[in-house]
């Protein structure tokens, strides 16, 4: 499991106002294409769909060819996102479906627009917070066929990925901006640590320049 995330200097994804295009530079948006390329889902939460309605598809060129499309997925508890969003109108025209996951108990009857529209729409156990529930619903994307899964978030739900403790690689395009606005939104919200030393360490470090931007790539160490 992958996390990609494009921020600036002081580790912030978008102004107080939801300003985020584009943080980096068009080199760093072109690597973050090919990790799309790469991977066989990528997941962003409802937040980012309400946002920003993305398409969330591979517009690059990979060895000469057409990346491929993965599966996009939406983790949305509710059902929230809009029949008419963007990840749900691509899917008629790309080659990758667009999947709805929510927790069990959401409304049948957007479930059924959402279909309609021409998403697919996967059902998983909510956790005690009432959202889905990271754990399981990697489990059921693996019995569907996932493999490689690439998250780009919003920060709601990198915040639940680490919690959960299922982010395996860390991407991170570093624009050399800076916001300064304790208001505007951060790349994750939460764990939260009372000290260092409960803070999450990242290692087996690698930088490079991309462009203007830096890409930094690492592995969490999750201390059990």
């Amino acid at each position: 499991m992958t996390y990609k995330v494009a921020h600036t200097l002081d580790g912030r994804v978008a102004t107080r106002s939801g300003a985020s295009r584009w943080i980096t530079g068009a080199r760093a948006r072109k690597a973050s294409h090919e990790l799309r390329a790469n991977h066989d889902a990528i997941a962003v939460g409802v937040g980012t769909v309400l946002a920003d309605d993305p398409q969330l598809t591979c517009r690059v060129v990979v060895r000469g060819k057409a990346g491929h499309d993965p599966i996009r997925i939406v983790v949305d508890s509710q059902l929230r996102t809009p029949v008419d969003a963007a990840v749900v109108r691509v899917a008629a025209e790309s080659s990758a479906e667009s999947w709805i996951v929510c927790a069990s108990g959401a409304s049948d009857e957007r479930e059924a627009a959402l279909r309609a529209a021409g998403a697919k729409v996967e059902r998983v156990p909510a956790g005690p917070d009432g959202r889905v529930a990271v754990p399981l619903m990697l489990a059921r994307l693996a019995e569907l066929g996932i493999e490689t899964l690439l998250l780009e978030g919003g920060p709601t739900l990198a915040g639940a990925f680490l919690s959960a403790r299922r982010i395996d690689r860390w991407i991170s395009f570093i624009a050399p901006k800076v916001i300064g606005d304790a208001e505007a939104t951060p790349m994750l919200f939460g764990p939260a640590v009372a000290t260092l030393g409960g803070a999450l360490e990242l290692e087996d470090l690698t930088v490079v320049r991309v462009g203007s931007d830096l890409m930094l790539e690492a592995r969490p160490r999750f201390v059990e």
